[in-house]
């Protein structure tokens, strides 16, 4: 996982990481920090491995770690987040020693962790966005009932 570490010592993911943090500082609301990127890759891991597909554990967490950095741009100039995100993954990504191949698997899957109505079950994009979705303890959100979460999108319940 040497290059997922080198991920997270990256000075852009960082940069963004302490962005976010300072953004959110007030945020009642889930938000993007690093706890969430580990939550998105593990739950993410756990899928895959329950469905007995190959995907590389460096490209999950990958996905975990980057899908939201875009998160700093977007407050700081209005970007959206999944497109700041991608562009940013694709630099740290390549800086870290990824494949273009791979790069543009978690590009793509950052472009679409948003949008369910395009994804496939065992599909890596899929996988990374369920995952994601997974992640959010919503049964116990305080601010659950003023989140601009679909109730449909809203993890009521444990999941096992």
């Amino acid at each position: 996982m040497k290059k997922v570490n080198q991920i997270m010592n990256h000075p852009l993911f960082v940069e963004a990481m302490a962005g976010i943090s300072q953004y959110e500082e007030d945020r009642i609301y889930c938000g993007h920090d690093f706890q969430h990127a580990l939550d998105v890759a593990r739950v993410g891991y756990i899928y895959v491995l329950e469905r007995g597909l190959a995907i590389d554990k460096s490209l999950i967490y990958a996905f975990g770690l980057l899908h939201d950095i875009g998160r700093y741009k977007q407050y700081k100039y209005g970007e959206p987040h999944h497109e700041a995100s991608k562009d940013m993954a694709g630099i740290i990504m390549v800086d870290a020693g990824f494949g273009v191949e791979d790069v543009c698997t978690v590009q793509q899957a950052i472009l679409k962790h948003r949008q369910s109505e395009v994804l496939d079950d065992d599909d890596f994009a899929s996988i990374m966005y369920e995952a994601d979705k997974a992640s959010r303890a919503c049964y116990r959100c305080e601010a659950a009932g003023t989140c601009y979460w679909d109730n449909s999108k809203k993890n009521r319940q444990i999941e096992v």
